[in-house]
């Protein structure tokens, strides 16, 4: 408790020193735009601020909890597709060693959820439980559609994960569909003009259910704005550590496939299931 109040106030005082230096960087930019010269005490303060600089990186690096954690929520339904969730969100898992984050599993209530697939009776599945509920989940930064034989048709809650989808689109920062997770977000209408791509096995149905989105045949996945959308089950862990790039740099992507032990696909157009269902060029 002690050393989080001494940190506490060091980052402060830093802040403030950050501050001022930002006050004295556009002075001495303005004088020198206007043709003057740097004295020797400014040039002194130009090596200081770069020691502020290196303070408050390590401060990062060292208490990663003082920084504002991104609000991550992952949409659950009956028949969701075991590793369109489990693997992104054990990539999320191992971000979070290093970078804030706060996760919501959210479904329709809080019993537990089964990847158990209607339309094959004889299959094992798993089951999850939720934290929130469709009504109580907070705010949202980033969320996360599984896809799943649960995609098709009006299963139970099905409808009001729709609902909830188009209803806390506008407040997302990103989007990210996996698999036929996109069928959901589509139907929800937050795709519609837009470039985004699903299953492969499921790609001619999804495009006849939804043909004013743009949908992209040959593509691990897709980006488009805030919405990212990715190939059949197994991209779904490409797409989030793309995802982890774009917003954490690239040294923390390979970092968190490092642990993994999972070898990334990098390059979004790869796509050989595609060219295996027969798909068309893309125009």
């Amino acid at each position: 408790m002690h050393s989080a109040i001494l940190l506490k106030a060091e980052v402060k005082a830093l802040q403030a020193a950050n501050e001022q230096k930002k006050r004295r960087e556009r002075k001495r930019k303005r004088r020198i735009m206007q043709g003057g010269s740097l004295s020797v005490q400014e040039g002194e303060d130009i090596l200081q601020s770069a020691k502020v600089d290196a303070q408050f990186s390590i401060i990062a690096i060292l208490n990663p909890a003082s920084q504002t954690p991104l609000s991550i929520g992952c949409l659950l339904f009956p028949g969701f597709q075991a590793l369109d969730a489990f693997g992104p969100l054990d990539a999320l898992n191992v971000l979070s060693y290093s970078t804030p984050l706060t996760l919501s599993l959210i479904g329709a209530s809080l019993s537990p959820i089964s990847t158990h697939p209607a339309a094959h009776p004889s299959a094992i599945g798993q089951t999850i439980v939720p934290t929130h509920t469709f009504s109580s989940a907070p705010p949202l930064d980033v969320l996360l559609i599984p896809g799943g034989y649960g995609t098709r048709g009006s299963l139970p809650g099905l409808e009001d994960a729709i609902v909830f989808i188009r209803a806390r689109f506008p407040e997302l920062k990103y989007m990210i569909t996996v698999c036929t997770g996109a069928r959901l977000a589509a139907r929800a209408g937050v795709l519609e003009g837009r470039r985004a791509t699903t299953n492969k096995r499921a790609w001619l149905d999804t495009k006849e259910m939804a043909p004013g989105v743009k949908w992209v045949a040959h593509a691990r996945w897709v980006v488009d704005g805030k919405c990212w959308t990715s190939a059949g089950v197994s991209a779904g862990i490409d797409v989030v550590l793309a995802w982890v790039e774009e917003v954490y740099g690239k040294e923390k992507a390979g970092q968190v496939a490092g642990v993994m032990e999972y070898e990334r696909h990098e390059d979004s157009r790869w796509d050989p299931f595609a060219v295996a269902c027969g798909l068309p060029e893309d125009e």
